[in-house]
């Protein structure tokens, strides 16, 4: 409900990061839905240095990083921005690497290889070595 209100137009968007923010400083920076909730308007208004240091925040705060790397790295070959997006996966595939074996093999991180393998494969056909 507060969701749609919030995003009628940018002065309520605006509002909204604010009370985000205030939220994500009282109650910790790694309120992860406090987090998703802030992304969310940040991409709603392009606000793209604002989306790239959380990204990096939410990066640095996560115990697991391959998730968070594919998921920049997504936003990176969005922008068209293809060796940040190559950088990212890098990223996201040594930290997958250093997981243990058990983990590994459960069905999410299956398809999270799955993924960046596909995304690498879109950003060959854009990066010339």
């Amino acid at each position: 409900m507060s969701e749609s209100y919030f995003l009628k137009d940018s002065l309520h968007v605006d509002s909204a990061m604010i009370i985000i923010k205030k939220g994500l400083k009282n109650l910790g920076s790694t309120v992860i839905t406090l987090q998703q909730q802030l992304m969310k308007y940040l991409k709603s208004k392009k606000d793209i240095p604002s989306i790239i240091e959380l990204y990096d925040t939410i990066i640095q705060q996560s115990q697991r990083k391959e998730t968070p790397y594919y998921q920049k790295a997504i936003y990176l070959y969005e922008l068209q921005k293809y060796r940040e997006a190559q950088i990212a996966l890098e990223k996201a595939k040594m930290s997958y690497s250093q997981l243990h074996r058990m983990l590994k093999r459960t069905n999410a991180m299956t398809q999270l290889v799955q993924n960046i393998q596909l995304l690498e494969n879109q950003i060959r056909k854009h990066v010339k070595h």
